[in-house]
């Protein structure tokens, strides 16, 4: 129980007329205070004993799928079974898994309705959960103090990755152009003509075009590639650090999902591997909606896992699953010192057989923190340990270079640009 602003002006009230009293030589006024705090004290027992014959019912509606890291909206519904209006005072309270504004609110809920407000939200982490009853507060029906009744919401919600369709921004890349390759040779049909460059062979020379051209004119064919692709996600411990509005899984994951219906395009079959000290999500390589569905059912079920990531786990996976040559894009913390030998090994064996690309976020504030001038006596210190994890990064990432991995790192608003560019080129250079 909170005392509302007609409670406080009685407690006010009993105040300056004790004090009047006690100064006053009239005895008759000595006890006057008492009629306010007797009126105070009635009125406070009253609506404690009117107080529960309120009920009030609260529902969160949801106008559109939750995908992670777009804003949503939804509206409170609130009703109550008294034939007065009642006058609520709640707060906002959201799950872990949201993001947004939690001031506190007051709204007039009438007799034999629903007031409705509305409610801004933006998830910020994967998976399934229930909306948290919200502290609230009721006015007394004599307005002299705030009772206190939590708002249970039934609501359950359940946060999917982020999707291409609909989305505000997507990722650079033109896809036409791309499912007709060119090569050298013979291909499925005619792709273009154009001028003789020393060292085409002579399979590749369209004599009749030359003759009439008076001037040697190659061929160039194209050919339907297909691929098969395995996105590995790290959701180890190192995946719950804050990428900007998300966590780093969340980055992860809106990748994975983007990507998968950015190749299904191309009628690329693609596959799903998510992991840290074991297993967490397995989807072997499929093609077209279907796939698709398989890899954003795995990716809703996704949480970050409190152990260390084992990137062997991830790459044994890979080699079990992946039977021919695959590209493989790997997703993950590029900056994490106790995972650098493990991964090093992972990628060494997997750049055996398939293509490899390592992707993970460029750790801006590390680069701040080297470029920061000094103000005090451990600005330097600072700058010299920011400079040396730098250099750190820097040999993993030729170390990987060197065992045949390309490596992308970008921020979180363009590393989804990054990977699609570089499955872009290596599906253009024919490596896989």
């Amino acid at each position: 129980m909170h005392l509302a602003d007609r409670g406080y002006f009685l407690i006010a009230l009993s105040a300056v007329l004790a004090i009047s009293g006690a100064w006053a030589d009239d005895s008759s006024l000595r006890w006057v205070w008492c009629w306010p705090a007797g009126i105070l004290s009635a009125g406070l027992a009253l609506e404690a004993w009117l107080d529960p014959r309120i009920s009030i019912q609260a529902e969160l509606q949801l106008h559109e799928k939750l995908l992670l890291g777009r804003g949503a909206q939804g509206v409170l519904c609130l009703q109550h079974n008294l034939q007065r209006l009642v006058t609520v005072r709640y707060a906002r309270t959201l799950p872990h898994a949201f993001a947004g504004d939690q001031d506190v609110f007051e709204v007039a809920v009438p007799p034999r309705d629903i007031a409705s407000e509305p409610w801004s939200l933006r998830p910020v982490r994967l998976g399934p959960g229930e909306f948290v009853p919200l502290p609230a507060r009721v006015l007394g029906r004599l307005r002299l103090a705030w009772w206190s009744r939590p708002l249970a919401l039934t609501t359950a919600f359940n946060i999917a990755p982020d999707s291409l369709h609909g989305a505000r921004q997507r990722a650079g890349g033109d896809v036409r152009g791309d499912t007709p390759y060119k090569m050298p040779g013979h291909g499925g049909e005619l792709f273009q003509l154009r001028s003789y460059i020393p060292g085409d062979p002579l399979a590749r020379i369209d004599w009749k075009a030359s003759a009439r051209a008076r001037a040697l004119i190659s061929r160039e064919m194209s050919e339907d590639q297909h691929l098969e692709i395995v996105l590995i996600v790290d959701a180890g411990r190192m995946s719950s650090m804050r990428a900007g509005a998300l966590d780093r899984l969340g980055v992860y994951a809106n990748i994975t999902a983007r990507f998968a219906e950015h190749a299904i395009k191309l009628d690329d079959r693609i596959g799903l591997v998510a992991y840290a000290d074991r297993i967490l999500a397995l989807s072997p390589p499929g093609r077209g909606v279907v796939g698709v569905r398989r890899i954003r059912e795995a990716l809703e079920q996704l949480m970050t896992e409190r152990a260390e990531s084992q990137p062997m786990v991830a790459a044994r996976a890979v080699i079990r699953m992946a039977r021919s040559r695959s590209l493989v894009i790997w997703l993950t913390d590029l900056d994490e010192p106790s995972g650098t030998t493990e991964l090093q090994t992972a990628v060494r064996q997997l750049a055996l057989r398939h293509v490899v690309v390592c992707a993970g976020l460029d750790n801006a504030t590390l680069h701040a923190l080297r470029a920061r001038p000094a103000r005090n006596w451990r600005d330097p210190y600072i700058a010299l340990a920011a400079g040396a994890e730098a250099e750190r990064i820097r040999g993993l990432e030729t170390f990987l270079r060197g065992a045949g991995a390309l490596v992308v790192s970008a921020s979180a608003e363009r590393l989804e640009y990054a990977v699609i560019h570089a499955y872009q080129s290596q599906r253009r250079r024919r490596r896989i």
